[in-house]
């Protein structure tokens, strides 16, 4: 980041906070002084070319139905708890891989009426889906749907409630304020091994474990 992008941004804080009226509180953050630290949680990466090509055709329907004023997905399917679960990324830029197990995490429990309620293992998927190149470095979303169809996705909590088999790997962390999480380091997560193993008190293999897609 340049001095005068800088001192644009250190000045809006400083703004912020002598304007008693402004009703924010702004305080500058160590994981956002330079662009290369705010482009790590961005989003997913824009896809190449001949990636969009593998896109499925978008199928409209023509639904007569009653659009209600408001929805609320957690009301809807209570008996799908992974729709009111909100996971935290650390450092690692796994958006594309969190956004997409836990879309098809959802998708698994609402089909099977709640027969079927499972947290897809996001660490799995971003470390074993080589045509994806997520990693913590971003990734391309459209992918993941095809991988789960294809080679199918393992179980897998967060690191603290390690259920599953196989969790996340990173701790949670405060991104912008020193709060009840330790703040992450600058530095980026090594590109991760697939690893086709399971957590020892996990009763289920790796191989068994999988969830596919139709």
């Amino acid at each position: 980041m340049s001095l005068s992008m800088y001192t644009k941004y250190t000045s809006f804080s400083d703004c912020c906070r002598e304007k008693a009226d402004s009703g924010r509180n702004a305080n500058e953050s160590d994981r956002f002084h330079s662009l290369d630290d705010a482009n790590i949680l961005l989003c997913a990466r824009k896809q190449f070319s001949k990636l969009r090509l593998k896109r499925r055709p978008t199928v409209d329907h023509d639904l007569k139905v009653k659009i209600p004023s408001q929805f609320d997905s957690r009301k809807n399917w209570p008996h799908c708890e992974s729709i009111s679960q909100i996971s935290d990324q650390s450092k690692c830029a796994s958006i594309s891989a969190v956004s997409a197990v836990g879309a098809i995490s959802d998708r698994i429990c609402i089909q099977s009426g709640g027969k079927q309620s499972v947290v897809l293992s996001a660490i799995d998927f971003i470390s074993c889906c080589e045509n994806c190149d997520s990693s913590c470095d971003f990734g391309f979303l459209g992918l993941s749907w095809e991988y789960w169809v294809m080679h199918g996705i393992v179980t897998g909590g967060s690191k603290e409630n390690d259920t599953g088999c196989q969790p996340y790997s990173f701790p949670k962390s405060d991104y912008c304020v020193q709060g009840k999480y330790p703040t992450s380091g600058k530095e980026l997560f090594d590109k991760l091994q697939c690893k086709q193993t399971y957590q020892k008190r996990y009763k289920t293999s790796y191989k068994h474990n999988k969830h596919y897609g139709t």
